[in-house]
């Protein structure tokens, strides 16, 4: 069995993840707005205030 190095492992390792994420980026990207109002540009909230109802 051939022994792998520390080096090799982890360019392995970065380019497994570098890949899953690149596969996995267009699943995440979305074209259609979540009912957003035209003028809608963000929202804050104070999240130690948050008791999950989702009403935000």
């Amino acid at each position: 069995m051939k022994s792998t190095s520390r080096r090799d492992f982890l360019k392995l390792m970065g380019l497994t993840g570098a890949a899953c994420l690149a596969s996995a980026a267009p699943l995440c990207a979305s074209t259609e707005g979540a009912g957003e109002s035209e003028t809608a540009i963000a929202m804050l909230y104070d999240a130690t205030m948050c008791v999950g109802c989702k009403a935000c």
